[in-house]
């Protein structure tokens, strides 16, 4: 109980320290539940302090002064220990996210990128990837991969990239722009590669990019061209080093850019 108020009363001399008003809600049997520093009747600033009725802090989060989300977030379990953290930029979370169970052990690892569940998702099961998932753009599952206890593939299905947008400049200084902009899946033990095959106003073969991708979830390509790019195919490539095979080879996207 000592350390209860003690902790209690550190967290109340930092909000002294800020503008604003303390707010304490309670759960209904009268154990602390938050503490947060208001602006005003809705608006939360400074770092707010969730807590289970036992006393252990639940989730800590940090807001700036206008009652955005800005910096990591932290959720625990209710013996004290760590479940994980998201950082927030601008509130929308950004980046990678790994959690662990109440003893410790990895639990899952998952991706954000301006608040969305993209990407990657992997749920562990005695520290080992029992479950492999990825998520579009639109956070809808495209890509799911099975594993048994010694890390081999039980059953795989789904889709491996999934494009985002294509940005097409007009001719600035003797060039033609394009970005691309797409998601990747990562599976377990696979190294990746990006082909890029660009084609003029006429089908006829420009370029040809490889890219070595592997472990990114965000891939941006940028391309510059004299001629304008009619045409460009994208294909991924994913090899299994366990297996030693290639897990995808038919991967294909196709689009046409903005006419010359």
């Amino acid at each position: 109980m000592l350390h209860k108020i003690a902790l209690i009363s550190f967290i109340l001399c930092c909000f002294a320290c800020k503008n604003g008003k303390i707010r304490k809600l309670y759960y209904p049997s009268g154990e602390i539940k938050e503490i947060d520093t208001m602006l005003n009747d809705s608006t939360i600033i400074g770092t707010s302090y969730g807590f289970f009725r036992n006393g252990k802090i639940d989730a800590k989060e940090v807001y700036d002064s206008f009652g955005k989300l800005n910096g990591t977030a932290q959720c625990f379990w209710d013996n004290g220990s760590f479940l994980d953290s998201v950082k927030y930029v601008n509130g929308l979370a950004q980046g990678e996210c790994i959690a662990y169970d109440s003893i410790g052990n990895l639990y899952y690892k998952k991706f954000y990128f301006d608040d969305k569940e993209v990407g990657d998702y992997c749920i562990y099961k005695n520290n080992k990837v029992s479950m492999y998932k990825f998520f579009d753009f639109n956070e809808r599952l495209t890509k799911q991969i099975e594993y048994d206890k010694n890390g081999n593939i039980v059953s795989s299905k789904g889709t491996l990239i999934f494009l985002d947008s294509l940005q097409f400049k007009p001719k600035q200084n003797g060039f033609y722009s394009y970005k691309i902009s797409m998601l990747q899946s990562n599976p377990l033990h696979s190294a990746n590669k990006l082909i890029a095959t660009y084609y003029d106003d006429y089908g006829k073969l420009m370029d040809k990019d490889s890219l070595i991708t592997t472990g990114k979830h965000l891939v941006k390509l940028e391309k510059k061209a004299k001629s304008h790019i009619a045409n460009i195919t994208l294909k991924d490539v994913q090899y299994d080093s366990i297996s030693k095979k290639t897990l995808k080879w038919d991967n294909k996207y196709s689009f046409q850019t903005l006419p010359n």
